[in-house]
C-alpha cells in the first residue's frame, strides 16, 4: 500500500486597505482584522524559552527572558521536549525572571526550562515557531 505525505504550506495574506464610508460622509481606510498582518504591530516576538512550573501555567519567554505569554500550545510543549533537554533556571541570567514570578530556590533548581532556539534556524522556521 502506498503512503501519501501531506505537506501544509501556509502563507500570510498581505495587509488589505479598504476605503469604507466613515460617519462624516467621507471615506476612511480600514485595516484587515488579521492581527498578524497589522503593520503597526511590529515584529512578532520569537519564543526562545519555555518554562514549565508545577501547579501553574507555563511561561513562554523571548531571548531577553521577558514574558511573551503565559500558557503554551500542546505543539509547543511537544516541540520543546523533543528538541531540548530540560535545565534548571538557577543561573544569574534567570534572577530577574525568577524574582518577578516568585520562584523558590527549590523551583529554580528543578529542571523546568527548555530552550526552543538552537541558533541554526531559518527565518521561516522561526516564524513557524512564533505561531506555535
Amino acid at each position: 500500500m502506498a503512503r501519501t505525505t501531506l505537506r501544509l504550506i501556509w502563507s500570510r495574506p498581505s495587509t488589505v486597505l479598504v476605503k469604507l464610508p466613515d460617519g462624516g460622509g467621507g471615506m476612511g481606510p480600514v485595516r484587515s482584522d488579521s492581527p498578524s498582518t497589522d503593520v503597526n504591530q511590529g515584529v512578532r516576538r520569537i519564543p526562545y524559552y519555555l518554562v514549565l512550573r508545577a501547579g501553574h501555567e507555563c511561561y513562554v519567554l523571548d531571548v531577553r527572558r521577558d514574558l511573551i505569554r503565559r500558557g503554551a500550545s500542546q505543539l509547543l510543549k511537544i516541540f520543546a521536549r523533543r528538541h531540548s533537554a530540560a535545565r534548571p533556571i538557577d543561573g544569574a541570567a534567570w534572577d530577574a525572571f525568577s524574582s518577578t514570578h516568585e520562584f523558590s530556590a527549590g523551583e529554580r533548581a528543578t529542571r523546568c526550562m527548555f530552550s526552543l532556539v538552537a541558533g541554526k534556524e531559518t527565518p521561516r522556521q522561526l516564524d513557524v515557531l512564533a505561531m506555535l
